[in-house]
Parts: structure tokens; sequence; C-alpha cells
């Protein structure tokens, strides 16, 4: 997939997490900007630190206090937009959930769905989203831009998608519905990262190192949630399938066809590796 997952007891950003992920943002700049040299703008706070990192294509500049809100891209619409995509996926899950007659509180919706969302999510968000939220700050140098239509142009696009996601919210009937808006800006989501106090450091860091044969666990134990079946490369085809025949129902729908066809191909060659791998006395028993 995409990206990297990480989590972390408290939920919150810590050192050594942001530490691994600016290291590894540097380095797929290295990757994909063929070594020029990048800024990167991040909100001063007590887990963002530097100390020890030797960044190659990156630069750091760190907000001064109280300002992220006002200069930082991402808080002009690019998060607020990604949001909106996400509980988009959210809602429509939901939606089929209740439509095939289950109940809405019993939808489980386990880490890897959510990373699946958090990568469609961001596909959504186009590089005029990113431009228009930067020179939305006003912090690039001047040229010929209009940055009261970029202005409108974020709003029209903030509108449509709060339109979208109040009529999925009302097509669920629950009966105390969310607005669209207090939906997206939960409270608790706006804490990012914790101070630990010393005393928690030490506490922490005993935990960590004691009982080191606990490492071995079975992972089994570890997860409540529940496991994912395995959908065999036969019934992929079969929904493919499906698939297939909706698309022949639309209107210029060609090319999605030919990707649906490129799909086939590669799970049938699959299907075919799996075969040939299988020892021949499993076809006596």
């Amino acid at each position: 997939m995409p990206m990297t997952y990480r989590n972390n007891s408290k939920a919150w950003m810590i050192t050594s997490l942001f530490q691994e992920w600016v290291q590894e943002f540097d380095c797929q700049v290295g990757l994909k900007h063929r070594g020029q040299r990048v800024l990167l703008l991040l909100n001063n706070c007590s887990s963002h630190k530097l100390n020890g990192l030797t960044l190659r294509y990156t630069d750091v500049h760190f907000l001064p206090p109280n300002t992220t809100s006002k200069i930082q891209p991402m808080d002009a619409g690019i998060i607020m937009a990604f949001k909106k995509h996400y509980h988009h996926f959210h809602i429509h899950l939901l939606l089929r959930h209740v439509e095939a007659g289950n109940r809405a509180e019993d939808l489980r919706m386990d880490v890897l769905q959510a990373i699946r969302f958090i990568i469609q999510a961001w596909g959504e968000i186009n590089s005029e989203i990113i431009r228009n939220c930067w020179w939305h700050t006003k912090i690039l140098p001047d040229v010929d831009v209009d940055l009261r239509n970029i202005s409108e142009d974020i709003r029209q696009n903030e509108r449509l998608m709060l339109d979208d996601l109040a009529d999925a919210l009302q097509a669920l009937n629950l009966p105390n519905p969310m607005q669209a808006e207090e939906f997206l800006n939960i409270p608790e989501e706006k804490i990012v990262y914790e101070i630990p106090k010393d005393d928690k450091i030490i506490e922490e860091l005993v935990s960590l190192f004691k009982n080191t044969d606990k490492e071995n666990m079975d992972l089994d134990e570890m997860d409540d949630s529940d496991e994912t079946p395995v959908i065999s490369t036969s019934a992929a085809i079969a929904s493919l399938e499906t698939v297939r025949k909706f698309l022949l129902q639309q209107d210029n729908m060609e090319e999605y066809l030919k990707l649906v066809g490129k799909i086939e191909k590669f799970f049938r060659v699959k299907k075919t590796s799996l075969l040939r791998q299988t020892d021949i006395n499993a076809y006596f028993h």
C-alpha cells in the first residue's frame, strides 16, 4: 500500500514517529524530485524535534506560534478537503451497510478499511486544490493571481462537499444525526500530541524493556478485531463479472471495461499460477 502505518498508545504524535516520518519524507523527495530541495512548513509543537537528523533534500521551517491557522496551506483547506473525502467514503460504506438490512450501530470498520479510505481520500486531492490553498495563505511571492476567485473556489468546493455529506447523513435516518459541519470538526481530532512528564517517560521505558519474551506473543491474541475473510481468486473473478455487467449498462464506459479486463486477466494468471504450484497428489485426496 502507498502509505506507512504506525500506532502509538497515546494516539498522539511523538518525537520518534515524527523523526521517522521526516526522514522518509526526505528520502521520497530525493527519489521523486531528483535532488531538488523542498521547503517543509510545520507547526512548532513539542514533538517536532529535528535533533540529530541530517536531511539532504528538505529545508524545514517552523511557523511562529498562533499563525498555523492563517499561513499553513494545510490549514487553508487541504486538511478539510481530505477529511470531507474520507468521511464521504465512510458514510457511504455505512449507507451500503444499512441498505443491506443491517443496523448502523453494528458496522465494524477495521484499521485496514480506514487505511484504504485514507489512500482514496488523498487520491481525490488534486494539484489545483493544493495550489489554491498555497495562494490563499499569501505566503508565496506576488504573482498575477486573483485571490478573490481562489478563495471563492475553495468556499464553493467546501459547500459542495458539505451538501453531499449532509444528504448522506440524512439518508441514514439516525435518531440524533450530527450536522455535516459538526461531523467534520470533532474536537478530539485536534489533539495531536502530548508533552510527557519525566516519570511517565521512565514508566514507558521500563514497560518497553521488561518481559522481552512477550514480543513473541501470538498477534491473534493481541488483535480483538474481526478477522478479514480470505477472498478466493474465483470469488474475485465472479465479482468482476458483476462490475462488468454494471458498466455495460452505462454510457461511455469503454476505458473502464478495458481496466476490468486487465484486472480479470491478472486474476486468471494468478489462479493458473496457483494451480501449477499445487502438488499433483492433492488432487487424489
